[in-house]
This record gives structure tokens, C-alpha cells and sequence, in this order.
């Protein structure tokens, strides 16, 4: 069995350009759902979440491009169908 310093990551440069993030103290690595309750005052968590970022000022939200893209899109459906719904109430 290989030990533990005979182990390299397969990707070093990915590893050595997350490390920083992920040893800051104040961080947390947030997925989607977070995110889209964030930004959507419509969601149904978006209460929530603006008074867990309040309770703890400071706090650094950590994610990845992924995350970002997948976000975007959500939101942008969400933004359309909002769209769609007022166009036909208003029929």
C-alpha cells in the first residue's frame, strides 16, 4: 500500500490554486439552491438565506464555474416563466 506521501493529486495545479480557498476559516462551498435563493425573491428559501448571510457577516461564499453556469440558467428560466406568467394574466 502506497503511503501517503508517495500519493499525488492528479491534477497539482488545480489542487494548488484551491488549496487557498479552502483553508480559509470563514468559507463555505455553496451549491446551487443557495444561490437561487439568494438572487430570486420569489424562492421560497430566500428568506432564509439573506438571514444566514446576515447572522454571519463575513462569511465568504465559495463555489465553482459549474455552479455559476447552472445558476445563470436557472435563473433565467425562473426569469422567463415569470415573464410568460404576467403575459398571460394580463391577456
Amino acid at each position: 500500500m502506497a503511503s501517503a506521501a508517495a500519493v499525488r493529486p492528479i491534477f497539482p495545479s488545480a489542487v494548488t490554486t484551491i488549496m487557498p480557498a479552502l483553508q480559509m476559516r470563514n468559507g463555505v462551498v455553496v451549491d446551487s439552491g443557495p444561490l437561487l435563493a439568494l438572487f430570486d425573491r420569489d424562492d421560497a428559501h430566500h428568506a432564509r438565506v439573506r438571514q444566514a448571510l446576515k447572522r454571519n457577516q463575513g462569511l465568504h461564499l465559495l463555489t465553482t464555474w459549474p455552479v455559476l453556469t447552472e445558476t445563470s440558467a436557472l435563473l433565467s428560466s425562473r426569469y422567463n416563466a415569470s415573464i410568460q406568467r404576467r403575459a398571460q394574466w394580463r391577456q
